[in-house]
């Protein structure tokens, strides 16, 4: 993974290049650096360099691949709970019209698109958004476009068309102050940590175990809390013994040392 150095500026939104083409990520660095508000803080073209270069880097926007969000379904939730300040924008391989073709031709039942096409069409800009991403931006759209929804979302609004944000849940406007619905379910990572407080392991040392920041588990326990529906650290251990919520192995490898 290439780090660029930091180069911004008070008003610049530093921006995690985060896909797995290396012609598109380059290409995409190239618009951020002819930018006068938008500044490459990092690339990356895995989920695990996605996770540390995030935790590492802190970006404003981490511009992320469909193909690695794909890969792992816990990833945008995740980002979203453990780095409320970092906010996604998916880069995907359709358009808007395509994305809005896809969902109301299924909400209305009557689809009539081959398997190819639907397997292309899945995988919306809707689907990304319950996820708990901030926008999304075709992979074939202008430099400008480009560079508008990273500034919408870096200034903490939706970058998306406005038929997508009218059919998201009710509550679910991320307009100014983003909060993963409640429903949401607990994530891998967030087991881990559930784990960890329930053993009796302060903040600093699930942070030395997980090889995070102290700031990232009070970011994970804040987001917990919201989830069971409890107010303390004690609540948590508790809760995660009524519910079997802990884990006995961690589900992800842990960084190396």
């Amino acid at each position: 993974m290439h780090v660029i150095p930091d180069s911004e500026t008070l008003d610049t939104a530093t921006v995690l290049v985060a896909v797995e083409n290396p012609i598109l990520r380059a290409g995409l660095e190239a618009i951020l650096e002819d930018s006068d508000d938008c500044s490459p803080a990092g690339m990356a073209s895995t989920v695990e360099e996605v996770r540390d270069a995030v935790e590492r880097l802190q970006p404003d926007v981490v511009l992320l691949d469909i193909a690695l969000r794909k890969q792992d379904e816990s990833l945008v939730p995740e980002l979203a709970a453990a780095h409320p300040e970092t906010r996604t924008l998916v880069v995907v391989d359709h358009s808007e019209e395509e994305c809005a073709l896809r969902h109301f031709l299924s909400a209305g039942g009557k689809t009539r698109l081959t398997d190819a096409a639907l397997d292309i069409l899945d995988d919306c800009c809707l689907v990304s958004l319950r996820a708990s991403a901030w926008g999304c931006v075709s992979n074939s759209a202008e430099p400008e476009k480009i560079l508008a929804a990273i500034r919408t979302v870096a200034s903490e609004e939706i970058a998306a068309a406005p038929w997508l944000t009218a059919v998201l849940p009710q509550g679910d406007r991320r307009s100014r102050q983003h909060k993963p619905a409640a429903e949401q379910p607990v994530t891998a990572r967030e087991l881990e940590v559930i784990s960890l407080v329930a053993e009796g392991l302060s903040n600093k040392q699930v942070a030395e175990r997980l090889g995070i920041r102290e700031q990232t588990v009070k970011n994970y326990l804040v987001q917990i809390s919201k989830k069971l529906g409890v107010k303390s650290r004690l609540e948590i251990g508790l809760a995660a013994v009524k519910h079997n919520l802990v884990i006995r192995k961690s589900s992800r490898r842990e960084d190396a040392s």
